[in-house]
């Protein structure tokens, strides 16, 4: 990690005076230097809720946010979907920091990052 961030840092230049060239550079810096995030979006795939779920988190440039999709039946080995599961028949999305998570939400209008 400290050797990623110093050579992350070391392109602090061209973040400064050309941006724009560097865009990616700077989402990856974005990553190392800010918490980042799991969402665990658990649901039928062809559910409009769930769609609605994950159109909420694919809304925006979040570099900083993990999307993990499951069904809610089997978890993949992904460590992010294990033991969630939709809530009351709905599909549900699970907001994680460092694998603690959020109380899980179902409603696609409710914004809490």
């Amino acid at each position: 990690r400290a050797r990623a961030l110093r050579a992350l840092h070391a392109g602090a230049y061209l973040l400064e005076h050309a941006p724009a060239a560097v865009g990616h550079l700077a989402a990856e810096l974005a990553v190392a230097e800010a918490p980042t995030a799991e969402l665990a979006v658990v649901g039928p795939s062809g559910d409009p809720a769930t769609q609605a779920l994950l159109a909420v988190a694919e809304g925006a440039f979040r570099p900083d946010l993990f999307v993990a999709r499951g069904d809610g039946t089997h978890d993949g080995g992904i460590p992010i979907l294990a033991g969630r599961a939709p809530v009351g028949g709905r599909p549900a999305a699970y907001l994680c920091r460092r694998l603690v998570c959020r109380a899980p939400l179902t409603d696609p209008a409710a914004d809490r990052r």
